[in-house]
C-alpha cells in the first residue's frame, strides 16, 4: 500500500470494439505525449475492446499509419475488457457512445469516469457520435481516424495536467 497522503497514479483505460485500431491508437499517441512531457510517472494508459478477442495483434493499416507518425503498435495485443481491467481505471475513454452505454450501470459508483474521446477536441470542434471505425476501410479512413485522435489527444494532455497529481516535471514554480 502506499503511504498515507501519497498520490496515486492516474489510470487511463481507452476502449473501442475489438482494440485492434482505434484504443491502441490511442493509448500509442497517449504514451508518446505523457512521455514527451514528462507525465509518465503519474500516468497509466492502457487499452481494451468490448468484443476483442484477446491477443489479436492491430490492424495491419493501423500499424502502418502508427509508423508513419513515429508510433509503434507492431507489439500490441488486443485484449477483452473485463471487470477487473475496468474495475482499474479512473477514466474510461470510449471511442463512439456504443462504447459507453453497456457500462453506464457503472457510473453509480462514482468511479471510474466516463467519457468519450472527442469530448476533448477542443472548443469550437464538432463532437458528432464520436470515431468512426477504420477496420476494414482504406487507408484514409484510417488517416482520418487517426488524426481525429491525435486532435483529442492534445485536449485530454491538457485535461491531464489539471488532474491532481499529474504535473510535468517540465513545469517550473
Amino acid at each position: 500500500m502506499s503511504a498515507r497522503g501519497s498520490r496515486e497514479n492516474i489510470k487511463i483505460l481507452f476502449v473501442c470494439t475489438g482494440n485492434t485500431c482505434r484504443s491502441p491508437l490511442a493509448e500509442s499517441l497517449l504514451r508518446e505525449r505523457i512521455d514527451r512531457e514528462e507525465l509518465g510517472q503519474r500516468v497509466e494508459v492502457s487499452s481494451a475492446g468490448l468484443f476483442a478477442t484477446d491477443g489479436a495483434p492491430a490492424s495491419a493499416m493501423a500499424v502502418e499509419i502508427a509508423a508513419a507518425n513515429g508510433l509503434e503498435l507492431g507489439g500490441h495485443r488486443s485484449r477483452q475488457l473485463t471487470e477487473k481491467i475496468l474495475s482499474g481505471a479512473d477514466l474510461v475513454i470510449g471511442m463512439q457512445p456504443s462504447h459507453l452505454f453497456p457500462l453506464e450501470s457503472l457510473q453509480n459508483r462514482g468511479k471510474p469516469e466516463f467519457r468519450l474521446l472527442v469530448e476533448f477536441r477542443g472548443s469550437g470542434a464538432e463532437s458528432g457520435s464520436g470515431i468512426p471505425d477504420p477496420f476494414g476501410g482504406d487507408r484514409a479512413a484510417y488517416e482520418q481516424a487517426f488524426t481525429t485522435i491525435a486532435q483529442c489527444i492534445d485536449g485530454l494532455t491538457k485535461y491531464i495536467r489539471k488532474k491532481p497529481g499529474a504535473k510535468s516535471g517540465k513545469r517550473r514554480n
